[in-house]
């Protein structure tokens, strides 16, 4: 099964990933080879520096979907979405359109900035909850409140947050915090938070054979395939 890839900055020219579209059809390229079929184009949305707008973010994903047939990766698509910074409007935003959920749908990528204190992260969840989404807290393991504590964690998810790991993460200092976490079912995706070809490649599995020997196939399976597949089944983009 093709990996799905929930977390990347593919687009050409609209945050602080792709600088170019030669840049990013060499990142697709890339991501293709090591086994991923399926990639959710997530741009920084930050309001006070990153602002683009859906119909960009509409654009440019058409574009390398078009790019994409052109280059023999005909099992290979891009799908819009965000990687939305909290703050006070954020679910205003996603109400009225102005930031995308993953692939369209009511999953909305999430992140945080690296100190932010437990209890501001337990309200965004709340929040965006009440507003009709569902959001994915990104690379959980950066932020220093959490610490990866499975209690906090499994509160989260408990509020109806999903969690969001990147696969550099499991060659770093937090690889056993992680790897305990995933053991207990608190960690729902595997991403690459690609940025380019050298800094955080799109090389998703690069750590999948690891997690299947230490969780096994359908532990993996489910990190990398199944549970993005979930929020795929719910895009209006087939």
């Amino acid at each position: 099964m093709g990996m799905i890839d929930i977390h990347t900055h593919v687009l050409p020219g609209i945050d602080d990933g792709s600088r170019d579209l030669r840049t990013s059809m060499r990142m697709l390229m890339m991501a293709y080879k090591y086994g991923t079929r399926r990639v959710i184009a997530t741009p920084h949305f930050r309001g006070d520096r990153y602002t683009a707008t859906p119909d960009q973010i509409y654009r440019l994903t058409e574009q390398l979907n078009e790019n994409i047939q052109t280059v023999g990766l005909q099992d290979l698509k891009v799908y819009p979405g965000n990687e939305i910074l909290y703050d006070s409007r954020t679910s205003r935003y996603l109400r009225e359109g102005r930031v995308l959920g993953l692939a369209d749908t009511t999953y909305a990528l999430i992140e945080f900035m690296p100190y932010v204190a437990e209890e501001e992260v337990r309200r965004a969840v709340m929040d965006i909850c009440m507003s009709g989404f569902r959001p994915v807290i990104a690379h959980v393991e950066r932020y220093d409140q959490l610490e990866m504590d499975p209690d906090i964690l499994y509160d989260l998810r408990e509020q109806g947050a999903r969690i969001q790991i990147n696969a550099s993460s499991l060659e770093g200092k937090v690889k056993r915090r992680i790897l305990r976490t995933m053991k207990e079912g608190l960690i729902d995706f595997v991403a690459s938070d690609g940025h380019g070809l050298e800094h955080r490649p799109m090389i998703l599995g690069q750590n999948r054979r690891y997690i299947e020997k230490k969780l096994g196939t359908e532990a993996a399976r489910d990190l990398y395939c199944c549970n993005a597949g979930e929020i795929l089944a719910e895009s209006p983009y087939r």
